[in-house]
């Protein structure tokens, strides 16, 4: 399909039927020169939002009249997680003034307007458009009016606010890694400690993706009354990414408390107790103030090492992790192994303490800002046991081009822990491994899951057999998983 086609006003893009690619190629080639890609990113996701906010109030508004007549102010529509629209806001009036010389204060305009009505969002959404290229204006709008809302489903433009998110990330390199974790990570998080209930959090929430896949799991698992009782929690630094999340959790229609500020020297949860707790901090985050926290009450197995802030992430989950709750982190290899500083003895106290349930190790190339290869933590304290699971997965997912790869063998990880779990588990040969503390203690506490899974042999035809059934579900499920990867 052409731009210009797409362009036109009276020709609509079926979403379902024009590939996300296409449409991201579309809005790029749009790009001004005079723009940098790091703001444009802000304008195209800005223009999402208010696209898609807006046709989502007007079809509630038109099923549900009896609702607004009666209601003075919009506190009663917005328990329904749903934005509030006033009328010089509406997407009509922007599509209007498309060709105006003015198109970018009308935005903008549009934009106040909106936070002025919903609290939830106030601050964050971008008010960056006066003295942007209006003929570039013009066409992202006319681009975004031809997505025709009336015959596909509203979750489809979230779905592209979160792809154009991955691409942007991509496209941005290091500086995309500060806001995005790829999505089969997340998936995989999600997957295993499969949140269902209670308080959600994510301390370092980036624009929210974790968040707003443990929704999903939990609209797709839970039942009507758990999903009333959901609360979600995250906190983010960087301001223009905090903003990206409180756009992404409205976007979907999930109501949550995202603050502002960093989560080590400024929590803004401090009494908060977490059933489920999933989050990446940065992985290329070097300085760290430790000395100022020296006596935080959060260090409960040791004084993080002034050198190392993972240490301290790790002990800031644990201690906002509720006596039954569960939690799921992405850190730097060398956590499971430097023992300098006093990492070992913080790493020693936790695997003695029973708080450490899981380590998966992750292929390279999964993130966007490095190529070296993160674990995963999984901490619990509903399974509180004397064993921990190891799983090797360096070898897993599959490139999706010269530089990054995708995890695709999602199910093949998420059912053996599961497995492990409940019933039914089996250690396999060069993958998975369940062992004891005290055999841990001979390894000097140090956690890579090859030192305990053993090694494959190729000739091994009991492995094979095991490996086998597995193997084939997940070649099919790598076919589900683009889909969802590219929605």
């Amino acid at each position: 399909m052409s731009l210009d086609a797409i362009s036109k006003n009276k020709k609509f893009v079926d979403m379902n039927k024009m590939p996300k690619e296409a449409f991201w190629n579309a809005v790029y080639k749009m790009r001004s020169n005079s723009i940098s890609l790091s703001k444009y990113k802000h304008v195209v996701l800005g223009l999402i939002f208010l696209k898609h906010a807006s046709d989502t109030f007007m079809a509630h508004s038109k099923t549900s009249k009896l609702i607004i007549k009666k209601t003075q102010n919009n506190e009663k529509y917005t328990t329904n997680n749903l934005v509030w629209i006033p009328k010089e806001s509406h997407w009509s009036n922007i599509i209007q003034q498309a060709h105006h010389p003015e198109i970018g204060q009308t935005i903008d305009d549009a934009m106040v307007g909106i936070e002025r009505r919903n609290i939830t969002i106030r601050g964050a959404l971008p008010k960056i458009y006066t003295g942007l290229d209006r003929f570039m204006l013009g066409q992202l709008v006319n681009l975004l009016n031809g997505v025709d809302t009336t015959k596909i489903q509203f979750s489809t433009l979230p779905r592209v606010y979160e792809y154009f998110l991955s691409i942007f990330a991509e496209t941005e390199g290091v500086r995309g890694d500060e806001f995005y974790t790829p999505c089969s990570v997340v998936r995989l998080m999600v997957e295993m400690i499969r949140p269902s209930y209670g308080k959600i959090y994510d301390p370092c929430c980036g624009s929210a993706s974790m968040l707003i896949q443990a929704g999903e799991f939990i609209q797709r698992h839970a039942n009507k009354k758990d999903k009333e009782q959901i609360c979600i929690f995250g906190q983010e630094l960087v301001e223009t990414t905090w903003a990206l999340a409180k756009m992404n959790l409205a976007m979907h229609k999930i109501k949550g408390r995202i603050e502002l500020g960093d989560g080590l020297y400024s929590d803004q949860h401090q009494c908060l107790q977490a059933d489920f707790i999933l989050t990446s901090p940065p992985l290329n985050i070097t300085s760290y103030k430790g000395e100022i926290l020296q006596d935080d009450k959060r260090w409960i197995y040791g004084i993080p090492p002034l050198v190392d802030v993972t240490f301290a992430w790790i002990q800031h989950i644990a201690y906002h992790l509720a006596p039954d709750g569960i939690a799921g982190v992405i850190l730097p290899n060398s956590t499971m192994s430097l023992n300098t500083f006093g990492r070992g003895n913080i790493r020693k106290n936790i695997i003695n303490d029973g708080l450490l349930h899981c380590i998966v190790s992750l292929p390279g190339q999964l993130f966007y800002s490095t190529p070296i290869p993160a674990c995963m933590w999984l901490f619990s304290k509903k399974h509180n046991t004397k064993n921990v699971l190891f799983i090797d997965a360096r070898s897993m997912g599959r490139m999706k081009d010269r530089t990054h790869r995708i995890l695709d063998n999602i199910p093949q990880i998420a059912t053996t822990y599961d497995a492990w779990c409940n019933h039914g588990y089996k250690d396999i040969i060069g993958f998975c491994k369940s062992v004891s503390i005290d055999k841990i203690s001979l390894q000097d506490y140090m956690l890579e899951p090859w030192r305990y899974v053993g090694e494959i042999n190729p000739n091994d035809k009991l492995h094979m057999r095991l490996d086998l059934p597995i193997t084939k579900y997940s070649e099919r499920q790598c076919k589900s998983n683009m889909i969802r990867e590219t929605r």
